[in-house]
């Protein structure tokens, strides 16, 4: 068995190989489009519009076709880059077998 450092703990290894399971594609759209850029939209794109914080916008069609897909290209990228890092580290300790 590897020797994981403090950084990526034996509880981390067995979770990502039960997440990595589902796939880069669901991990990436859930976790990264869905989990990360629809908060950053509601908090960066609607609230200062609905809510004036943390400064006031006034919206047209133009802002509310790019927040969109500002945020939905934010979180493919968040989502895709995790799943890389996240794959790296997890290879890095999976045993290999002979």
């Amino acid at each position: 068995m590897a020797k994981f450092p403090w950084y990526y703990s034996e509880k981390n290894h067995t979770a990502w190989a039960e997440t990595r399971k589902k796939g880069k594609w669901h991990f990436v759209i859930f976790n990264g489009v869905i989990g990360w850029g629809l908060p950053m939209f509601l908090v960066m794109a609607c609230a200062p519009v609905y809510f004036g914080f943390p400064y006031r916008a006034e919206p047209t069609g133009y802002y509310w076709v790019w927040q969109p897909l500002l945020w939905i290209a934010t979180g493919f990228f968040y989502g895709f880059g995790l799943w890389r890092t996240s794959e790296k580290w997890f290879l890095k300790y999976e045993p290999t077998s002979p």
